[in-house]
């Protein structure tokens, strides 16, 4: 799997465990929504600080979100 599409998973992962929309990711993350769904598409390819933003928004720790089915693996 490219890594892009690790990044990808496990931030919509997130987003959908937290509940929240892409506009309100962006907000919180100060990222434009539109960029986040690329993102979650694998279509862009997200810089180190975009990926620090969205780990600080969940609280986890940035090298988590390059590991495959890691969000997916979490408890319910």
């Amino acid at each position: 799997m490219k890594i892009r599409q690790v990044v990808g998973d496990n931030i919509r992962c997130l987003r959908n465990k937290a509940r929240i929309t892409q506009s309100q990711l962006g907000m919180k993350s100060g990222l434009n929504n539109d960029y986040i769904g690329r993102v979650e598409r694998s279509l862009e390819n997200i810089t180190l600080d975009n990926l620090v933003k969205l780990a600080v928004v969940f609280d986890v720790d940035v090298s988590n979100l390059l590991i495959e089915g890691w969000c997916v693996s979490l408890s319910q």
